[in-house]
């Protein structure tokens, strides 16, 4: 398990990696402490999916009384690996509580009315959504653990070199983490990590990483870089296709201009996709085919407003050479011209890799996003579609299935089904790279962003409010440039969603979505053409004039 300093005052863990507070350098003993309580419970099954999920819908108070719990029961699993400094400390922190038997116990007594005491800082904190997010839950039947508890007991540790390390030396945090361990605590923590080494292997793989960024999962991790003339940026040491984007910062109520990056790739190939050359749906293809038409000129019509001049001679030439004919004479205006665009945006993120009633919300996701990308091709409307994930703001990734100017082709259908759920979810550069992209690619006079996604936000330094009002403002600025933009999710949405229920619906298929579509999809392009383009507060530049 990889290590990392963080920002943050309080530690934590994605389930992958362990956060440490960078102002926890010069106080080993916390640190150390905060890196044991957070492995044991990764090792210990406490990280169960179907917990966090519950967890995650209790708040905040909820999952740092469950924490309190879980930590006890974890280290009491693995006591006899633990220096007798920390089980000493963390017998103060929990006396008098009964440690739970497993992790259904805890939540249980934290959703009680059960009196428990405030978990310490060493203990860190417990962010259901950040690990759910990266992927990193484990399942419901898990055994972690159990692994830890059968092990071979370490060396006792000698008490007082722990308690001379913890009084007054200079720290050596750093030195603990990137080097080998060979201290009674060091021994602990690498059985913890699991990064123990064994009998010959020699000095390969002493170090303890100290990660930047965690190492995504699924096909969607590696992408080839997307050709084209469009603007470029420097991404991961690469120049792709994408831009710079602003995000608003809610507690100090600005803009971080060209605070993040989005790039674009093509996903990485997937050996076992094939397209299923279904028809699209025929009801979603009914309900899409009245969006976004204009008005349009007919003339030879039998009636209308005005006559149609060189329809009367023509008539009038024939009757006058004895042939007659039928008096079509008249120009009508009916809404036919399809001038609609829309960008299918497909959350491709680790948080949609969870299941609900037995089914992968990520696989039902990518199902809806294909039936309404081959529906709208089927109709000519202008169609584009991507997925993305992101992993910190400096790498925002866009994976390239359909872009506006090629067709719905086999090979575009196989890099839909060749994405795969990883990373984290930094929805408003998403939404603003999507907005930026029919804005200025699809080439129609109606615009429409669609999101598929589950709603939860997510990312390295994006959480909570932050991270809401970020996705809210990116809404908002679309509608400010004349773009359209709805929510369709698989599966409901956490309470504190991003999406204003007008323009959301929780759909399980295109059959459920098709009579939604007039009300979601044509009620947000109604809409957003009569949004006042200046009427935002504190807009960045990049709203009206793009990248």
């Amino acid at each position: 398990m990889p290590l990392e300093f963080t920002q943050s005052t309080v530690g934590s863990s994605d389930g992958s990696t362990i956060f440490i507070p960078v102002g926890l350098d010069q106080d080993c003993v916390e640190a150390r402490y905060l890196v044991i309580c957070q492995a044991s419970l990764q090792r210990s099954g406490a990280y169960r999916k179907d917990v966090l999920r519950k967890l995650n819908r209790g708040g905040s108070d909820i999952a740092q009384r469950y924490l309190m719990l879980e930590v006890l029961r974890s280290c009491a699993a693995v006591e006899q690996m633990l220096p007798r400094s920390f089980l000493a400390a963390l017998h103060d922190a929990g006396a008098e509580i009964r440690p739970s038997a497993a992790p259904a116990e805890s939540l249980s007594r934290a959703r009680s009315t059960e009196r428990l005491p405030a978990p310490p800082s060493w203990f860190g904190e417990l962010t259901p959504s950040r690990i759910l997010s990266a992927g990193n839950a484990s399942a419901a039947d898990d055994s972690s653990g159990k692994d830890l508890a059968e092990s071979a007991s370490l060396p006792e540790p000698d008490e007082e070199e722990d308690d001379d390390t913890a009084s007054g030396e200079r720290s050596r945090i750093m030195e603990l983490f990137s080097a080998p361990l060979r201290s009674p605590f060091g021994e602990a923590l690498q059985k913890l990590l699991g990064m123990g080494r064994s009998p010959g292997d020699g000095t390969a793989g002493d170090e303890v990483p100290v990660v930047g960024a965690r190492r995504g999962r699924g096909n969607s991790t590696k992408g080839r870089l997307v050709p084209g003339s469009d603007a470029r940026i420097e991404m991961a040491g690469e120049l792709v296709v994408g831009a710079a984007y602003p995000e608003w910062d809610t507690h100090r109520r600005t803009y971080h201009e060209e605070w993040t990056l989005v790039g674009e790739f093509d996903p990485a190939p997937a050996d076992d996709v094939e397209p299923t050359g279904a028809q699209p749906n025929r009801a979603l293809m009914r309900a899409l085919a009245r969006l976004g038409l204009a008005w349009e000129t007919h003339r030879a019509e039998p009636m209308g407003d005005n006559l149609d001049l060189s329809a009367l001679v023509d008539l009038h030439t024939s009757v006058a050479a004895g042939h007659g004919g039928e008096a079509l004479v008249y120009t009508a205006a009916r809404r036919t011209s399809q001038r609609l665009g829309v960008l299918i945006l497909l959350d491709a993120t680790g948080s949609t890799a969870e299941t609900a009633d037995g089914e992968m919300v990520f696989a039902a996701q990518r199902n809806l996003a294909f039936d309404v990308t081959s529906a709208l091709d089927q109709l000519g409307v202008r169609t584009a579609t991507y997925g993305f994930y992101s992993q910190g703001r400096r790498n925002v990734r866009f994976l390239h299935a359909k872009s506006f100017d090629e067709p719905w082709s086999a090979a575009a259908q196989r890099r839909l089904l060749s994405i795969g759920p990883s990373g984290f979810t930094r929805l408003g550069a998403a939404i603003r790279h999507a907005t930026n992209v029919v804005a200025t690619r699809a080439g129609t006079d109606h615009q429409l962003v669609v999101v598929i996604g589950d709603g939860v936000v997510f990312d390295h330094g994006y959480e909570g409010r932050y991270a809401t009002e970020d996705s809210r403002f990116a809404i908002e600025e679309a509608a400010l440039r004349g773009v359209a933009i709805a929510g369709l999710s698989v599966s409901p949405t956490p309470d504190d969603s991003i999406w204003p229920l007008a323009q959301h619906r929780v759909v399980r298929d295109a059959a459920e979505l098709a009579p939604q579509v007039r009300d979601l999809f044509g009620g947000a392009l109604s809409r957003v053409r009569g949004t006042q383009r200046t009427g935002h507060p504190q807009r960045s530049v990049h709203v009206s004039a793009g990248i």
